[in-house]
């Protein structure tokens, strides 16, 4: 069938600190894509592309010979030895429908012989987009909304008198000049790893051992002087495996493994596609960041980028997953030549927690005129509301067992 695989080499030559992103461009058929780039968003990998419409085009992953649900993006890059691809039905047949959508098979290190080898490996990043598109200020926009709208022998939206008041800047509330884009977002955000394992053993115990912290910071300028916590997108992550080999007896092997990872998440309370919603909604003529007499606006039930990413809370979600195995090789010989035992058990958990603290300010609408005495017309349209707390808790466990006897021997 068709296999491809990628070593340990090529894998740790990847700068990445996710798994699924080592598979980038190395493997012909599987294309790794990610269609979200917040900080710890887990890549899309599909082999030899789409299968289906409705259902998911995930591939299988089977770790140390365990297969596993929720994908590979929170596994370390440094504890895996090998990850082979298996694409076409030949390849994946003994895994039946669940490898319709290909197999990606990872190993992962385990101790050698030998003195300690102690290795040490960090990581620093600047993610940035790579076309950002430039957004015009409020006089272009004002002078682009005219013209569009003369074209089609309408009206203009504004008058010759309020496209002075917009070059000149000289009302900041009715005619304001806001680039969101730049308020609101970074023109990059870190990210860095470290990494440290160590391994050896003897001839009886050989053993593998390994850490790792992660951390990506969002492109959100969330700074606030009303809050005391933070609302910008943020991800960590730490990572742990030991995996320990023992000889029992001469024809016994024991294979023991622990892994998992811990990860916390925290976000403004308020949804990303609302954020970006709103980001799509304002012009620079919608509203200033906070009307003069010091209240949040409100344009059409629509409120700011600025509040949706300060204003209205902000969620922390902690995630941990353990994934357990031993396994059994016997060489039984004794009865007859090539004759071998193997089993596995399995056991993963993994729990998920979601905090989320929501709150709310006033909205105040405007009145796109002002009074005999040139004061702000505001209407309140929403009362505050002081932070609540809900939780959420999630998890579930599975168990994993498999034996095989194998018989392999020439006869001549």
């Amino acid at each position: 069938g068709a296999v491809a695989s990628v070593n340990a080499a090529k894998i740790s030559a990847v700068p990445t600190s996710t798994a699924s992103e080592a598979l980038q461009g190395r493997i012909p058929g599987v294309v790794v894509s990610n269609a979200n780039w917040s900080p710890g968003s887990t890549p899309n990998v599909m082999i030899r592309g789409k299968r289906s419409i409705t259902a998911s085009n995930d591939p299988l992953y089977v770790i140390d010979g365990v297969p596993v649900t929720g994908g590979i993006g929170e596994i370390s890059p440094s504890d895996i030895e090998s990850m082979e691809v298996l694409k076409d039905a030949s390849a994946t047949a003994i895994y039946g429908q669940r490898g319709a959508n290909g197999v990606v098979l990872i190993t992962t290190k385990r101790g050698e012989k030998g003195k300690v080898k102690i290795n040490v490996k960090t990581g620093f990043s600047w993610n940035t987009p790579v076309k950002v598109p430039e957004y015009a200020n409020a006089y272009d926009w004002a002078s682009l909304a005219n013209e569009a709208l003369e074209g089609r022998y309408e009206s203009p939206l504004y008058t010759s008198e309020e496209m002075n008041i917009i070059r000149y800047g000289l009302d900041s509330d009715l005619y304001p000049n806001v680039d969101w884009r730049d308020l609101m977002l970074k023109s990059g955000a870190p990210s860095y790893y470290a990494n440290i394992n160590f391994s050896g053993g003897s001839d009886n115990v050989r053993y593998f051992v390994s850490g790792q912290y992660t951390s990506e910071d969002g492109r959100y300028r969330t700074s606030s002087s009303e809050n005391k916590y933070n609302t910008n997108t943020t991800y960590e992550r730490w990572n742990y495996r030991a995996n320990v080999d023992m000889n029992l007896t001469r024809s016994t092997i024991l294979k023991v493994s622990v892994g998992g990872w811990l990860v916390n998440r925290n976000s403004p309370q308020s949804d990303a596609d609302d954020i970006w919603k709103s980001f799509a909604y304002y012009t620079p003529l919608s509203s200033p960041r906070k009307w003069s007499t010091g209240q949040w606006p409100v344009v059409n039930g629509m409120t700011t980028p600025e509040y949706q990413m300060t204003q209205t809370g902000y969620r922390t979600i902690w995630e941990s997953k353990v994934e357990s195995s031993v396994a059994l090789d016997q060489d039984l010989s004794f009865i007859t030549k090539g004759l071998k035992f193997s089993g596995v058990f399995a056991f993963d958990t993994y729990n998920k927690n979601t905090i989320r603290r929501s709150k709310a300010q006033e909205l105040w609408s405007a009145e796109y005129s002002r009074d005999a005495n040139g004061n702000l017309v505001l209407k309140r349209v929403q009362n505050a509301a002081a932070m609540s707390q809900t939780k959420k808790v999630e998890g579930d466990k599975r168990y994993y067992l498999q034996a095989s006897l194998d018989y392999s021997r020439l006869f001549a």
